[in-house]
């Protein structure tokens, strides 16, 4: 599969460090303790574990937010311990639930990569203490530059999903209509990753390809209020892809059980 390129893209970790042995600050990550009797980082080193044990051999990782549940430094650091033993570069764009500032001190402050024929896109679509999200007019301006700028394949990763399969307006990028507008006037686009929603799904708009991943950590159904979404454990994953030279795009998910046995 001579230049072909591999993404792992892993979303919505939530990583927590207890607090006095207790996620009293970090309520998600608490549910899934109480669902499955697993930490967060437990759940996303089960993904990892299901995902070398497949073969899959990433060239970059896209983490596509929510790297932990409430921000502190040490959270970070643990996210990073665990992607470094991917031996693969990895690209961060934040979610709601982060602090971009925490995480740039963490992982950089990268938002573009080229590897092989493709370009891969950071976007930051968070909203400063707001759920849903939008991407800023200076963000907006940036990207049109880029993908002027440059004749390579272009995947584009962000939080907030452009085109949402659930109409709560928690799960809304706000301006989507803005952002589509510039990818529309870009035929090399060829894919759009984001998480956010905790589910996998695709939506396939004029040729492009958008694509959710779960969750490392749970994966919700999008009952609302959203704290009685699950009463029970989820299977946990992540998202496999495959960019050829064509511009064609190959992906799968990967689950793991936070269940022995």
């Amino acid at each position: 599969m001579n230049g072909v390129v591999r993404i792992l893209q892993i979303s919505d970790t939530h990583i927590a460090t207890a607090d006095n042995g207790r996620y009293i600050s970090a309520p998600l990550a608490a549910a899934v303790y109480k669902l499955s009797g697993r930490t967060t980082s437990e759940a996303l080193e089960r993904v990892l574990a299901e995902v070398a044990s497949s073969g899959f051999a990433p060239d970059l990782v896209l983490h596509t937010g929510d790297v932990v549940d409430t921000p502190d430094p040490r959270s970070y650091e643990v996210a990073a311990e665990l992607l470094a033993k991917l031996a693969a570069p990895a690209l961060v764009v934040p979610g709601n639930h982060d602090d971009p500032a925490m995480l740039a001190e963490v992982f950089g402050s990268i938002s573009t990569m080229k590897i092989g024929g493709w370009l891969v896109i950071g976007l930051d679509s968070r909203i400063v203490g707001a759920g849903h999200g939008a991407i800023d007019e200076e963000s907006l301006v940036w990207l049109e530059q880029c993908l002027s700028s440059t004749e390579a394949h272009v995947v584009i990763g962000l939080h907030h999903p452009p085109l949402s399969v659930c109409g709560d307006p928690y799960c809304r990028l706000e301006n989507s209509y803005d952002l589509l507008s510039v990818l529309d006037r870009h035929a090399h686009v060829r894919g759009v990753l984001s998480g956010h929603l905790h589910l996998c799904d695709e939506v396939v708009r004029r040729q492009v390809r958008y694509l959710l991943a779960p969750s490392t950590c749970i994966q919700l159904t999008h009952h609302h209020p959203l704290p009685d979404n699950n009463r029970a454990a989820t299977a946990v994953g992540a998202r496999l892809l495959e960019l050829h030279p064509d511009g064609r795009i190959e992906s799968e998910i990967v689950w793991a059980s936070l269940h022995d046995g």
